[in-house]
């Protein structure tokens, strides 16, 4: 039965994150054999099936046939949660709700980083960086984090409203 959050099997995450995982240490994907050893599948027709499933679900791309050990993890855009919305929404003086000591300074943080400062907070802080990002680019990011926060805009007058 797939997970809530990602659509995935628990069988289909264990791949992904050994892949992943794998990846991450060497600088390469696993084999078959190594996957299979790894979640408990002995049978390498099986790995493949969960590669096949993780493909079309694109989580991973691989070479296919004659292309030993070319998997490639496909990244995933982070996640902004209701909370990180509100709080980014909040920091920058929008109706929201008011974070922490430390989101408020992670927040700033943030704001307040260069391109590869910032990319580095999106290893741990993926959501955050994603909303304060939005709100500084985007031309509707407050309308956006609003939504995902389920804040209501305020309906301005003379906007689409009739007399």
């Amino acid at each position: 039965m797939p997970e809530p959050t990602t659509g995935l099997t628990l069988r289909q995450e264990a791949v992904l994150a050994v892949i992943t995982d794998t990846i991450r240490r060497r600088g390469y994907p696993p084999s078959i054999r190594e996957i299979g050893d790894a979640v408990g599948l002995a049978s390498t027709s099986s790995v493949a099936h969960q590669l096949r499933m993780l493909e079309r679900a694109g989580y991973i791309r691989t070479g296919g046939r004659g292309m030993p050990r070319t998997i490639e993890v496909i990244p995933r855009p982070p996640k902004i949660t209701a909370d990180t919305a509100a709080h980014v929404l909040h920091e920058y003086g929008h109706r929201g709700k008011a974070p922490g000591a430390f989101t408020a300074a992670l927040i700033e943080a943030i704001a307040r980083a260069d391109v590869l400062n910032r990319a580095a907070l999106a290893d741990a802080y993926g959501g955050y960086v994603a909303a304060v990002t939005l709100i500084e680019t985007a031309d509707d990011g407050v309308e956006q984090l609003s939504e995902i926060a389920g804040i209501p805009m305020p309906v301005l007058a003379g906007c689409g409203e009739a007399s």
